[in-house]
């Protein structure tokens, strides 16, 4: 099972890493305890006790602010950290390339494999699939930068993507490289059924490319949008696009949803997956791990359709005039933080032990947050007497997580910039919120500016109630919503 595969594999990394005394016998005893066999995880999980894995033993699990942007950046898990401020101490003791080159690979390769098995990418012998590179926007610009085949011909861009897979290919655009965008703004992600909403974002996706004077080359979008919390259907559209057009080169950045969502790339536990060519996540995001490591999967076969923007140490700490032909090429970076790329293996062991036996446990997780979100900022708005408008779907197939929406009084429309500046509040304040802020949306597809809360498996429903009941005060002071009343709503969920 994938789950122990990836505790037995870290805890092999370990071994080696002792044997050739690159750790220490402590540090070794230390570090294996953070690798438990997923087998000993019980059916049912209490989540006040995830909540504790991100503070030290014996402190009390309340942050200064609390993390509701997880679309931004999360908090890492305390473990990962020690074990990242410990690795670093004792790799500073020694600084010579002989063991930096024995640690570096180890290290590197083994944490390959593990991110293979984890979102369902393993690789043939020899043959690497997966570039460690330091975060989504590294590997985006990475595709822009480099593809060949754009030349004399088009990418299509969902309108929605981040700036490194958008702006940024504009910026790359020439006369002879033009980029196309796509649109769901007439898609009805509220009235129509979820069949009915997938075979219209594979229209539109079709549409555009047939319509386009210029042969689409490349396909790319966010799995999760981080402007309207839309999820797209990756699978369905992948199938649909490859059906038709299968020289097509199909992009998913994944940075909204590697941590939140189970990935499954090529196959895993048995199931086939996306079969995209290329995904890109980072691992500060819903993955909470360690800050600048991220992953950049491209199938080896395509790996030579782009040339590399930077070219230093490759993974033995050596510079060689050859460029891998596989996807190891995007990971030519120089040196690197071993400590952080240990700690994103780690943090992929901790995700599959709280999942356990269940590989969708933390997505459901992050889908009942969402929801128990949406069920009192209702119970807000009735009380209240406003409007909350949803911008992010309410179906479960099209969200995960993000929640976008706006608020208007019977006065007219509030200023959420200042709500969510409010939010975070003053030093010393109690109750402090780390949430998003959406901006207007003008041009072909407006958006009013939005409130954007991404709660997370670091956060408990009572936290949802009170960051719901501090937007209440802060648009009504003289409010009646009771704290028991928002946390009736979160024992009806838990009983239906």
């Amino acid at each position: 099972m994938e789950t122990n595969t990836i505790q037995t594999t870290m805890l092999g990394l370990l071994e080696t890493l002792v044997q050739k005394s690159l750790i220490t016998n402590e540090q070794f005893q230390q570090l294996q305890q953070d690798f438990t066999p997923t087998s000993h995880i019980d059916a049912a999980i209490d989540w006040a006790d995830v909540r504790k894995l991100f503070f030290d033993n014996g402190v009390t699990p309340n942050f200064t602010v609390e993390p509701m942007n997880s679309a931004n950046l999360c908090p890492t898990f305390f473990p990962v950290l020690r074990s990242i401020n410990a690795l670093r101490l004792q790799f500073n003791e020694d600084i010579s390339m002989q063991s930096r080159k024995k640690r570096y690979t180890e290290i590197l390769e083994t944490i390959r494999k593990v991110i293979g098995y984890h979102v369902g990418a393993v690789s043939e012998s020899g043959v690497k699939n997966i570039a460690l590179v330091r975060n989504t926007s590294e590997a985006n610009n990475q595709l822009s930068k480099g593809y060949k085949h754009w030349e004399g011909n088009a990418v299509l861009l969902w309108d929605e993507n981040h700036p490194t897979n958008n702006n940024v290919w504009k910026l790359r655009a020439t006369s002879t490289k033009k980029v196309k965008m796509f649109s769901l703004k007439d898609v009805d992600f509220f009235n129509s059924t979820d069949a009915e909403i997938t075979k219209e974002i594979g229209d539109v996706i079709i549409d555009a490319i047939r319509q386009s004077s210029e042969k689409i080359v490349m396909l790319s979008f966010s799995e999760v949008s981080n402007i309207s919390g839309i999820c797209m259907p990756s699978k369905e559209i992948v199938a649909r696009v490859r059906a038709e057009y299968p020289e097509i080169h199909i992009h998913i950045d994944g940075a909204v949803s590697w941590g939140g969502l189970e990935i499954n790339l090529k196959e895993k536990n048995g199931v086939k997956g996306v079969d995209c060519d290329s995904f890109a996540s980072s691992s500060h995001k819903w993955l909470m791990g360690p800050f600048e490591t991220g992953i950049f999967y491209m199938k080896p076969e395509r790996a030579q359709n782009f040339d590399i923007s930077i070219h230093a140490y490759d993974g033995k700490i050596g510079f060689s005039d050859t460029i891998p032909n596989d996807t190891s090429r995007f990971e030519l970076l120089g040196q690197r933080d071993e400590a952080n790329i240990y700690a994103l293996g780690q943090t992929i062991a901790t995700h599959n032990r709280i999942n356990g036996s269940n590989p969708k446990r933390i997505e459901e997780r992050v889908k009942f947050l969402q929801d128990d979100l949406r069920k009192k900022l209702v119970l807000m708005a009735e009380r209240l007497r406003v409007k909350v408008e949803h911008i992010t779907p309410i179906s479960q197939k099209f969200s995960n997580g993000v929640t976008v929406f706006s608020i208007t009084t019977p006065n007219g429309a509030i200023n959420h910039e200042k709500l969510y500046n409010d939010l975070y509040g003053e030093k010393n304040e109690k109750n402090r919120f780390a949430v998003g802020f959406i901006p207007e949306r003008k041009g072909d597809n407006p958006h009013p500016e939005a409130l954007r809360i991404c709660p997370h498996i670091m956060n408990l429903p009572n936290q949802i109630t009170a960051v719901v009941l501090k937007i209440a005060s802060l648009i009504q002071k003289n409010h009646t919503i009771t704290i028991e009343e928002l946390n009736a709503v979160t024992q009806e969920e838990v009983l239906s």
